[in-house]
């Protein structure tokens, strides 16, 4: 089925009308809101909001989900009484809004059709179906520090965009704890500029021989009786939650995931467009390159690595950038996108499917 709807976005890219990418949209909820329980994760939310009585604050106590997802998840209890399907299409609607809505900040328009189904495509194929079958709460987190990131990251910002910036990071964080790293990534989109293409290149050889090398197991073995003997000073404070990243230390190992090798290679392949491209293009560039050397140095623990999407999920908008002034025009880029698109749907069954 996700492939089969990978397939449609693909070939409505070239479609104008409307009607058509709202369709694919709700094919998108169906898909996710009819899922197995089988599917990771699904089975705890599930319970949470069925058992959940709405309208009753009190509960906040009662579960260990954030107060943010929580809040969220009370309002769509009242909209939508029982009907656990229509709880999940709301995410999924929910992001999708943000990710819309943070488009059309970057561009200062709504997106017409084409980049509306280009920017949809590329975000399922990359990271929609894991954070929104998945990892929910981190998804909608992921998704609200990028519309901040899209307020915030011009040098100039009036007392409302700066308010509604840090509105959006903190919400974020009411979602999932671990957006806390996630801020690093608006201090890079405001502050960092383009480099040389030479200069991209070093970077990428370094990640390209951290990655090749196992520094990461190294590294982590070499610290990580040091980080477990003080891990306990977590205990009893807001980011007690961030203990379970910790527990992760114990499971050490050198691994070359498929994931990453598509993306160290896909960090080459971005720094060379194929046509010229604003400063926000790099900008994102920035963010992206600092996530894979992230990656690179905790790869040996697959749940510390994990938190590096809020970083590399800028890869979205990297790509959307880089096939929306081409794809429509050029065949050989059109294929390229198609291949980019399934490659990745491949990394998302290879999760599911563990």
């Amino acid at each position: 089925m996700a492939i089969m709807l990978c397939m449609i976005s693909c070939l409505l890219i070239f479609s104008k009308k409307k009607i058509l990418a709202f369709g694919l949209l709700g094919m998108y909820c169906l898909f996710i809101m009819n899922r197995s329980m089988s599917v990771p994760d699904t089975v705890p939310y599930a319970e949470f909001f069925t058992k959940l009585q709405s309208g009753n604050f009190i509960s906040l106590d009662y579960y260990y989900f954030e107060p943010g997802f929580q809040a969220y998840t009370h309002l769509m209890k009242l909209i939508f009484r029982e009907q656990l399907n229509f709880y999940f299409a709301a995410i999924v609607l929910t992001n999708v809004g943000l990710i819309m809505w943070t488009a059309g900040r970057y561009t200062g328009q709504r997106p017409d059709t084409f980049n509306f189904i280009l920017l949809l495509t590329l975000y399922f194929a990359f990271f929609g179906y894991y954070y929104n079958a998945i990892v929910l709460r981190a998804g909608i987190a992921i998704s609200l520090l990028l519309a901040a990131a899209a307020v915030l990251y011009k040098r100039k910002l009036t007392t409302k965009q700066l308010l509604l910036g840090i509105g959006l990071c903190l919400l974020a964080w009411t979602f999932h704890i671990s957006s806390v790293v996630g801020v690093v990534a608006l201090w890079i989109m405001r502050y960092s500029k383009k480099l040389t293409t030479s200069s991209y290149l070093l970077v990428w050889l370094i990640i390209f021989t951290l990655f090749f090398t196992g520094f990461s197991s190294w590294m982590l073995t070499s610290v990580s009786e040091y980080l477990i003997a003080n891990v306990h000073l977590l205990e009893d404070t807001t980011f007690q939650k961030l203990l379970y990243y910790a527990e992760e230390l114990l499971d050490i190992k050198y691994v070359l995931p498929y994931r990453v090798v598509f993306q160290v290679f896909a960090g080459l392949f971005l720094i060379f467009p194929p046509v010229r491209m604003s400063l926000l293009y790099y900008k994102w560039l920035n963010v992206y390159f600092f996530g894979l050397f992230v990656t690179a140095l905790f790869c040996a623990v697959e749940q510390l690595a994990r938190i590096t999407d809020f970083f590399l999920v800028y890869s979205v908008f990297l790509f959307w950038a880089y096939f929306r002034e081409v794809v429509r025009y050029r065949v050989p880029y059109f294929v390229l996108f198609v291949g980019v698109a399934f490659s990745q749907l491949i990394f998302v069954f290879r999760i599911i499917n563990k």
